[in-house]
């Protein structure tokens, strides 16, 4: 399974350039993941800690501070990568705080590079879903917001 994931992330990544954005999007299970980690390292791609690398980028600033340059300093920190990476633990983008959408955020970076993310979230009938309903970090985007998008969905069921 891991070696396949990473052939069909490599079709997803290829059909990517043909689009306005080379956004790819996995959906893994935790059981997935934990899997792929040794295949991973083995194919020379690193998997970056999204919401730790931001952390220590955003937390000497003010919640305003946060918010303003959250899309700058990921810019900056994503542009010092130059070998294949992976974006993993996206929850600091769904930050109610930063005010800020996570999938356009997302979608703004891979203008200008490749950017393959792990979606911490689900894939229902009808959309990419993160958190649950009521909740403030709740989203939910339906299929014409991510029609533009690579969705490799590895857990091989719509939850």
């Amino acid at each position: 399974m891991p070696l396949a994931l990473i052939n069909k992330v490599k079709e997803a990544e290829s059909a990517s350039l043909l689009g306005s954005y080379k956004l790819v999007l996995i959906l893994l299970s935790d059981e997935q993941k934990q899997r792929l980690l040794p295949a991973v390292s083995n194919n020379d791609i690193e998997l970056i800690n999204l919401s730790l690398l931001m952390a220590k980028n955003l937390s000497p600033l003010s919640r305003v501070g946060r918010e303003r340059t959250l899309e700058s300093r990921l810019e900056e920190e994503l542009s010092l990568l130059d070998h294949p990476f992976w974006l993993d633990r996206l929850d600091i983008l769904f930050e109610p705080s930063l005010n800020k959408d996570p999938l356009q955020l997302l979608k703004l970076l891979s203008k200008q590079q490749i950017v393959i993310a792990i979606w911490p979230g689900t894939f229902n009938a009808d959309a990419l879903v993160y958190s649950k309903p009521g909740r403030q970090d709740y989203k939910h985007y339906p299929l014409n917001k991510i029609a533009d998008v690579q969705v490799v969905n590895a857990c091989g069921r719509r939850s």
